[in-house]
């Protein structure tokens, strides 16, 4: 799930791969589907990092356990993001049609 985000995809597929995903147990929240002022119960927030050639190597997760609002999801995601972002770095890698820059 974590590659789904980086694409602009279509209402229809996210909202097929936000079922598929729930049918396994979980909900997955993308950035479309986050609004309001409401709390979220979320258990992971997730990134991934990437290798030379551009292909996912591995998914951080920071696990969080309780219900926070889309902005704390934000703020957490982006922290994730800088840390993936940095091994990725450490490892050479690039992110998908990014070569050169995570």
């Amino acid at each position: 799930m974590a590659g789904v985000a980086a694409y602009d995809l279509p209402d229809e597929v996210r909202e097929l791969v936000g079922e598929m995903v729930s049918n396994l147990g979980e909900r997955v929240y993308l950035r479309a589907d986050l609004s309001g002022r409401g709390k979220h119960p979320v258990s992971v927030i997730a990134a991934p990092t990437y290798d030379a050639d551009g292909s996912q190597e591995l998914v951080l997760t920071l696990y969080v356990g309780t219900a926070i609002t889309a902005a704390e999801i934000a703020r957490r995601g982006r922290a994730l993001v800088a840390v993936a972002d940095a091994v990725t770095d450490e490892v050479g890698g690039h992110r998908p049609g990014r070569k050169g820059t995570t």
